[in-house]
């Protein structure tokens, strides 16, 4: 259980998953928490975090964003 929300933090619980896990898949999705996605483009694709796209660099997997949705029509 993560006790903060930050960035390294967030990463070292991501590691530890796949650990968990016994590996990475070929993708690994996530929302769009801005400790991983900084922002979109007009057509509302994900831009990640630099450090995201390292870690998964470094994974060997390709990272994905969830698709924007408005927060009134996510329940």
């Amino acid at each position: 259980m993560a006790t903060d929300h930050t960035q390294p933090t967030s990463f070292e619980r991501l590691v530890r998953c796949i650990d968990d896990l016994g590996g990475a898949t070929h993708e690994i999705l996530t929302d769009r928490d801005a400790v991983f996605v900084t922002g979109q483009t007009r057509d509302s694709k994900a831009i990640f975090a630099p450090e995201r796209v390292d870690a998964c660099r470094l994974l060997g997997v390709v990272p994905r964003a969830c698709r924007a949705f408005r927060a009134k029509t996510k329940c």
